[in-house]
């Protein structure tokens, strides 16, 4: 039995973040481990997951925690870019070294790399020197391997999800987020009217995504859902004849529960899993209502996205490989 003290965006209220916890978490608890999780509100860890939270930026208690580990884990995330800041990429990386002045073995799970500034490729390449690492595209392994570092090929945990329900409800699923320009959100709700079908705007990371979803549904008269687990958000994809997704995880969950979507790929994660799952895949400056439609109306006659089962199929196996490193530390 180890002990791991889980890191990542934790505590944040990003659904897609939360459900990679979940079912990381939930494999690993089967198997007799003990976890605690560096989180920005124990609280809600505690509710949502039933694990013991610890300040994730609390040095004093990180710096505690890490003495009662045995393993470090950063789960799946884009963790390893700076776009959103180098800040970010400087703390997640910053713990490494930490960890491994306390003995305690570093092991990054499903992870989504890039983008990364030269700065921050260097400073990647680097910290991950001596970690195991798996990660959740071919892209992001193809970066990995550029900077010297060696990867296994998994996918995202969260398509091992799987839904209660399937029973469709002839609604569009639509989870944007920012930046959404003007001119997209024009798009969607075009193509919402000639679609003729109800629209559900939903809400995977509230702080974010509440004014584009509120700005939706004004506009198209549909309805506004913000579950508060990502189980919840499951089951609204589940049942959409269709998804229209810049969320990543909206993407994902609509590859678990076997519904057509198109991607709108404002970033490049989004990308590399509509390149692998087989979604339509639009960039943000090429959505118009008709392109939109096209978009969709192909990805209703192809049914469920084809690259899923191979996506679920090495999801279970990267699992499957982040238990066996964790359980056999001790030959590393």
């Amino acid at each position: 039995m180890a002990h791991i003290l889980i890191g990542g965006y934790c505590g944040l209220g990003n659904l897609g973040d939360e459900a990679v916890l979940g079912v990381v978490a939930g494999a690993l608890r089967q198997r007799g481990h003990r976890l605690r999780v560096l989180t920005a509100d124990q609280r809600h860890t505690r509710e949502l997951h039933a694990l013991e939270g610890v300040p994730r930026k609390s040095l004093g208690a990180v710096w505690k925690a890490l003495g009662w580990a045995d393993v470090l884990l950063y789960p799946g995330g884009s963790l390893l870019q700076d776009v959103t800041s180098r800040a970010s990429l400087l703390y997640y990386l910053g713990l490494l070294p930490l960890a491994r002045l306390r003995q305690v073995a570093v092991v990054l799970h499903g992870q989504g790399v890039g983008p990364l500034s030269p700065t921050g490729q260097w400073l990647t390449g680097l910290g991950l020197r001596g970690s195991a690492v798996s990660v959740r595209d071919q892209a992001s392994q193809a970066l990995l391997r550029r900077l010297g570092i060696r990867a296994e090929l998994a996918a995202d945990a969260a398509l091992l999800m799987q839904p209660q329900s399937q029973a469709e409800t002839g609604e569009v699923v639509v989870a944007l987020r920012p930046p959404c320009s003007p001119a997209l959100l024009d798009a969607v709700v075009e193509a919402s009217r000639s679609w003729g079908r109800t629209l559900v705007a939903l809400v995977m990371h509230p702080a974010l995504d509440t004014p584009v979803a509120e700005a939706l549904v004004q506009r198209t008269g549909g309805r506004l859902v913000a579950p508060a687990r990502p189980q919840e958000a499951l089951e609204v994809i589940a049942q959409a004849s269709l998804v229209v997704g810049m969320r990543l995880h909206s993407l994902l969950f609509a590859v678990a529960s076997t519904r057509p979507a198109v991607a709108i790929a404002y970033d490049p994660k989004v990308q590399a899993l509509a390149t692998e799952a087989g979604h339509p895949v639009l960039a943000p400056g090429e959505c118009t209502g008709q392109n939109l439609l096209v978009a969709g109306d192909q990805a209703l006659r192809q049914g469920a996205p084809p690259g899923g089962a191979v996506l679920r199929q090495r999801a279970a196996a990267g699992l499957s490989w982040l238990c066996h490193i964790i359980e056999h530390q001790e030959d590393r």
